[in-house]
């Protein structure tokens, strides 16, 4: 009997040799929207009331209830629209989403977070999310999301419909709210993506976070208590603070092509993200330093906001 225990002791060691550790969480993680409108070939419909993002933040946008492109926003808490700099767009943008991002990590983390992803035979991704509250969590309205990102994207838009954009970073392609969670105690959830023959599976990422809904005393509307990201799989433990950073783009919209490179920047920057090589193939059209020859470097991009005039 000592013998087979001993030998069943080092099968366990062997067990937990063998299987890879999981790998620390990212400081933030990016995702961008794109609009479900009849010109952007990245949105989709979410529900009936349009696509996640503007669903999710209505109540951020301006009192005329439409969103001014690009809209971002750290944690669901913090709104940036529109440029803050015409005159300096990319470095304005850069640096006011990543001060937004670092005022967001100073934040304590609420919940450890860890995230297994798995890509399965039959076509799909299956995630699993375990959460443990640092202490309990009673009566809070906090919803699992989980959504899955293609990094980068390929894609040049009609010449009049393009911003310049060709390698689309963070490209969200589905979400899913997976309901509220019970964080009296750890808690454990599951999903499944189906893959679209569309997407390429080896530049996929995963993405959960835990987002408040109704307001209480601890948490805003909408804030983001944890945030994490992997590529499809991997498996991640999230057990300081990450930060999720979102933003509504456009491949028509002019003043995007500084917003997607600004906030490629600051994931670069917190190691959430590589650059693209230069010689992978073809890149970003270069931003231009002057708004004005920004300007006539996609004046034909124009022409989308007469596609989608009732801008939501």
């Amino acid at each position: 009997m000592k013998g087979l225990a001993i030998a069943a002791l080092l099968a366990l060691q062997l067990a937990l040799v063998l299987v890879p550790a999981a790998q620390a969480g990212p400081e933030v993680t990016v995702l961008l929207h794109h609009p479900d409108d009849d010109v952007d070939i990245f949105g989709f419909p979410y529900s009936p009331a349009g696509d996640y993002f503007t669903t999710r933040y209505a109540t951020l946008a301006a009192d005329d209830q439409r969103f001014d492109f690009p809209f971002f926003v750290a944690d669901g808490v913090l709104p940036l629209e529109k440029l803050p700099d015409s005159a300096r767009p990319y470095e304005s943008a850069r640096l006011a989403y990543s001060d937004a991002a670092d005022a967001r990590l100073g934040q304590a983390h609420a919940v450890t977070m860890r995230l297994a992803t798995t890509a399965q035979a039959e076509g799909s991704a299956l995630v699993v999310v375990t959460m443990d509250p640092v202490a309990p969590l009673p009566d809070e309205d906090l919803h699992l999301m989980v959504a899955l990102a293609e990094d980068p994207v390929h894609y040049l838009a009609p010449p009049a419909l393009t911003n310049g954009i060709e390698e689309h970073r963070f490209t969200v392609r589905a979400v899913a709210d997976l309901g509220v969670i019970d964080l009296t105690g750890p808690a454990e959830a599951t999903h499944a993506f189906a893959l679209d023959d569309g997407w390429a599976v080896d530049r996929l990422i995963v993405a959960a976070w835990l987002q408040q809904d109704a307001p209480s005393p601890r948490f805003d509307a909408r804030e983001v208590v944890q945030a994490t990201h992997v590529a499809l799989g991997g498996d991640v433990v999230q057990d300081t603070k990450g930060v999720l950073l979102e933003m509504l783009s456009a491949t028509w919209c002019k003043p995007c092509l500084y917003g997607d490179l600004a906030i490629e920047a600051v994931a670069v920057a917190h190691g959430a993200a590589e650059p693209l090589a230069l010689d992978s193939g073809p890149r970003y059209f270069q931003a231009p330093p002057s708004p004005v020859l920004a300007a006539v470097a996609a004046a034909l991009a124009g022409a989308a906001v007469a596609w989608w005039g009732g801008r939501k």
